[in-house]
């Protein structure tokens, strides 16, 4: 009999990012309870409730967390810090490449965040085991442009 489902993921998610088992997730940057449920539904391993960049505060914690635990996908909520203030942009620009190194010679698990899932497996090959594709906002942003292209594209062929 399989346990139910927690938002806490019974530490399953910081076993499997421990142990360097790919885990896929995505980012809740509208801090809506509605988005993580359907992301968590559609299957990802975690969302992350974005309190850093996206829309949402603190409050947001009590709703976000439960709507994704429903699935037993856990929630790793990002708060705002100083601290990091341009890490993201070292990061990009080929540190994310030492920081992997550094993360193996000491055992620790490193992840990123890409914009869509070809990036993702490109970084699961490298070792990458904690990687986010995109937010709810931007995989809706691309989903509605590639379904309205098509639509538009094909009635352009009739």
């Amino acid at each position: 009999m399989s346990a139910p489902a927690s938002p806490l993921n019974r530490g399953a998610l910081a076993a499997a990012v421990r142990s360097g088992t790919p885990a896929l997730g995505t980012f809740i940057g509208s801090a809506s309870p509605v988005a993580a449920e359907v992301c968590a539904a559609a299957g990802v391993d975690w969302v992350l409730l974005d309190l850093e960049h996206g829309a949402g505060g603190e409050e947001q914690v009590r709703d976000v967390v439960p709507a994704a635990g429903s699935y037993g996908v856990p929630t790793v909520v990002r708060v705002e810090s100083a601290a990091r203030i341009r890490m993201g942009r070292v990061l990009d620009a080929g540190a994310l490449e030492h920081v992997l190194a550094a993360g193996r010679q000491h055992g620790k698990a490193c992840g990123l965040l890409v914009t869509d899932g070809a990036a993702a497996a490109r970084r699961l090959e490298q070792g990458w085991s904690f990687v986010a594709i995109g937010s709810d906002s931007t995989l809706l942003a691309n989903a509605v442009a590639a379904e309205f292209g098509r639509a538009r594209t094909a009635s352009k062929t009739h």
